[in-house]
């Protein structure tokens, strides 16, 4: 681990417990490479004693691959409340997570990654930025604050099926009873299953691996909605099931 970014992880540990945004991460300890960049979000999860419940993936514009954990502390159990605090704003992303059954090795192939999932789980990303904004910030200092992940919401679950059309799903968001917004899923990549065989690699350059009971987001189906507490939040994917929780200050 270096200095630099052990250093870069102390700011965005301050930026989590007192709830005051970084403009960024001074060039003296921004992560500089993809390794840096993991280096953080190890020395982050150390600093919270944070154990690891499951991944997202992210495919930036030219291909490139990231994966940031998400922290057994910040799940959410559906239809429970979960605070802002320190934060006073909250992302909101509807999304499928995927639990899976077995451990995946590095070394899978496709049809090995597929053949480990269990369940498909109704999800709601909860997302923050330890930054005042991410546009224009590098690759590697977004990676560094998890990928802007500050939580999940776990609602209805179904045995997995790789040949359901997840794609055509119509899904809807509602704040407080009302539709917000309602629309066939949208993702990022065309196919929310589409970034699942590319975890085992992407996994492994983090220095992370899948374990069984661990679950992946894979991308939004809504896009992402910034909101503010009180507030009930629900999410509806036809065919999938439901999942709601509400935002306090």
């Amino acid at each position: 681990m270096s200095n630099r970014s052990t250093e870069a992880a102390v700011l965005l540990l301050t930026a989590r417990r007192t709830g005051e945004l970084l403009p960024g991460l001074p060039a003296a300890v921004a992560p500089r490479t993809m390794a840096e960049a993991y280096e953080v979000q190890h020395a982050v999860m150390k600093g919270l004693s944070a154990g690891i419940a499951g991944y997202k993936i992210s495919i930036f514009p030219d291909g490139a691959t990231a994966v940031a954990p998400i922290l057994t502390p910040l799940g959410t159990a559906n239809g429970a409340e979960r605070s802002l605090a320190p934060a006073t704003r909250m992302g909101i992303e509807l999304e499928f997570g995927f639990r899976f059954a077995k451990a995946v090795a590095a070394t899978a192939l496709a049809a090995d990654v597929l053949a480990a999932i269990d369940t498909t789980v109704v999800t709601i990303e909860l997302c923050d930025s330890r930054y005042e904004g991410i546009d224009g910030k590098a690759r590697e200092v977004l990676v560094a604050d998890m990928i802007s992940n500050q939580g999940w919401v776990a609602g209805t679950a179904q045995k997995f099926d790789g040949a359901r059309n997840f794609k055509g799903a119509t899904c809807r968001q509602l704040f407080d009873g009302k539709v917000q917004t309602e629309r066939t899923a949208s993702h990022p990549n065309g196919d929310p299953l589409y970034p699942l065989p590319l975890l085992p690699q992407a996994l492994a350059a983090g220095g992370y691996a899948l374990s069984a009971g661990q679950f992946v987001i894979t991308g939004s189906l809504t896009g992402l909605t910034w909101v503010a507490a009180p507030l009930l939040v629900e999410g509806e994917i036809d065919g999938f099931g439901k999942v709601a929780c509400r935002l306090v200050g």
